[in-house]
């Protein structure tokens, strides 16, 4: 079963047990009537699951999106993101959001910060009960988080685990493809965890950018898609595995030649995808840097070697564009820093 499929199931048993539950016949038309205006206004988007998800959350006015007794106002998310995006790092937009959720409603839904060692986790609450049997909303939410995690930092961010509360589903293969990292069920609440040193990482996206950006909510937000046949991850992979077998970066044509395509065709497709060689190059040192600095048994030396640098000037000169100081800062600030 693909994400597709999994998920308009899902919608599609609570559009029609919705419906069932309304026992006026006026009313029940009337919603019907409003759920269809809103589903025919998005013909067009090439995503169903999106389509329906818009439909369902502008019929409702609940970003909860009628699972839950208690509504999560419409607005709500819009609201906590503009306040999160003052943040000036990670970590910060992240008690921005502790804050302001533990004010806005639902009662149930906030999140709260963690770090041990060079971990960080942000667990994630919202409504868990029987009028959610397949788990959509915690589901729905902990990729939300992470997809505008990444968003605001304008990079992504490479997850250690997720792990949820509820008992392994029948479609952990659709989550493991969502998430692409180690899942584990029954645990006493639902996270999803990540390098601490990602924490110190700048907000780059401004408050125009997010009124863009939540305009198409949730479509672009949320939309569920297989990024494992996509330019951008075949290339991270052939950039790690050229770094692993000759120590090094590959240039640019090398990378044409071993993908076996043209440069500019090469270029034409990472620029489709949102990205460049460069900028792509740049993240995936930038994720691996971080992931070195964190770990007490790589010395600096280490860390030169097995990110590809020549020296440790260029490691020093990358940090301090990244991070605003040295390797050796860094460091000291990762180890000694707690939340």
């Amino acid at each position: 079963m693909d994400e597709q499929q999994h998920y308009l199931r899902v919608l599609d048993t609570h559009i029609r047990r919705t419906l069932a539950s309304v026992e006026d016949p006026q009313a029940r038309e009337q919603l019907l009537a409003r759920l269809e205006k809103h589903t025919h206004a998005q013909i067009g988007l090439d995503d169903a699951v999106a389509m329906l998800l818009r439909a369902l959350w502008k019929t409702t006015e609940d970003e909860f999106f009628g699972l839950s007794p208690e509504k999560m106002p419409r607005g709500t998310w819009a609201l906590a993101c503009d306040y999160m995006l003052d943040g000036g790092t990670l970590q910060e937009l992240l008690q921005r959001g502790q804050r302001i959720f533990s004010f806005l409603p639902p009662a149930s839904k906030h999140i709260r910060l963690g770090r041990q060692g060079n971990i960080a986790s942000v667990t994630v609450s919202c409504y868990t009960g029987e009028g959610d049997p397949e788990h959509f909303l915690i589901e729905f939410y902990t990729m939300l988080w992470h997809r505008f995690l990444c968003w605001a930092v304008d990079e992504a961010i490479p997850l250690s685990g997720v792990y949820f509360a509820h008992p392994r589903p029948a479609h952990h293969a659709v989550c493991q493809r969502l998430f692409d990292c180690p899942i584990e069920y029954d645990r006493g609440a639902s996270s999803f965890a990540f390098s601490a040193g990602l924490l110190q990482s700048a907000v780059r996206r401004s408050k125009p950018e997010l009124a863009s950006w939540l305009k198409e909510s949730p479509v672009d937000i949320v939309s569920v898609y297989d990024e494992q046949g996509s330019m951008k991850a075949r290339l991270r992979g052939e950039i790690l595995r050229y770094l692993k077998s000759e120590g090094s970066i590959p240039a640019y044509d090398d990378i044409c030649r071993s993908l076996g395509l043209g440069p500019q065709t090469l270029r034409r497709q990472l620029k489709l995808e949102g990205t460049s060689y460069q900028g792509l190059k740049d993240e995936l040192l930038r994720n691996l840097v971080t992931e070195l600095l964190n770990e007490p048994g790589h010395s600096l030396e280490d860390v030169v070697q097995l990110s590809g640098y020549c020296d440790s000037a260029s490691l020093t000169r990358a940090c301090k564009r990244w991070f605003g100081m040295t390797p050796g800062q860094y460091r000291l600030i990762a180890e000694t820093q707690t939340i």
